[in-house]
């Protein structure tokens, strides 16, 4: 039993963009009883009265996929669109001595046939519009921090950066008796002392940390692809 509660401990419901172009899943949730694990979710899609069938699978750190066995309803069986539905799994005594942390992964459909998202190329979208490629490596609606105010917040910063330097000036220096310089002319900024570096700063900072995030999550994105088709792991 110790075992079976050090693998559900780490199991953490990751929403990531495994859609098919016709079906939705969203709402995932994880409970368990004694030996039995229940995976919730709700199955939207543009065709609502077409039932389709859908797959559970687990991966972990290391993005290898795993399948359990023993589930109900079987693969056969087909989910009516939009409503909540569920899949549990009789966890058998193999699966207890995994330590791995595991995340649920709900699949409608063949897996080759599902939109993981794009690769580490959508880094390129977030280099040409700050955001712009998060939309495309993962559903944004479960993003906590949403594209458009990464978008927001680099042109504000970068605006705001651009302002403060065209707003920047120097007061007329100080001169002595003989007509001598005695003290150059005081720099006023705009908002705070070296205003114009911070605040651009800042949003180069968001921008380049947004194009790294979206090419990490598209080489997983990539990865996840490439271990669905090669390599599946039985639990």
């Amino acid at each position: 039993m110790r075992k079976l509660f050090l693998l559900l401990i780490g199991i953490q419901p990751w929403l990531i963009y495994a859609q098919h172009q016709n079906y939705k899943i969203s709402d995932v949730d994880l409970s368990i009883r004694f030996d039995t694990l229940s995976v919730d979710f709700f199955l939207g899609g543009k065709h609502a009265t077409l039932p389709t069938s859908a797959q559970l699978y687990f991966f972990d750190q290391d993005l290898h996929i795993y399948k359990p066995e023993n589930v109900s309803p079987d693969t056969l069986f087909l989910f009516q669109p939009g409503k909540q539905h569920h899949i549990i799994w009789k966890i058998n005594e193999k699966s207890w001595k995994k330590d791995k942390m595991l995340s649920p992964l709900v699949v409608v459909g063949n897996p080759s046939a599902n939109n993981f998202g794009m690769g580490p190329e959508a880094a390129f979208l977030s280099l040409v519009v700050p955001g712009l490629g998060n939309y495309f490596v993962e559903d944004s609606r479960y993003q906590r921090i949403k594209p458009y105010m990464r978008t927001a917040a680099v042109a504000a910063f970068l605006s705001a950066g651009i302002y403060a330097s065209n707003q920047r000036y120097r007061t007329e220096p100080s001169y002595s008796v003989g007509g001598e310089m005695w003290k150059s002319g005081e720099v006023k900024y705009r908002f705070f002392r070296n205003d114009a570096e911070l605040l651009i700063g800042t949003g180069v900072a968001i921008w380049l940390s947004d194009i790294i995030w979206v090419a990490i999550r598209g080489t997983n994105n990539r990865t996840l692809k490439k271990n669905f088709n090669t390599m599946i792991i039985t639990l």
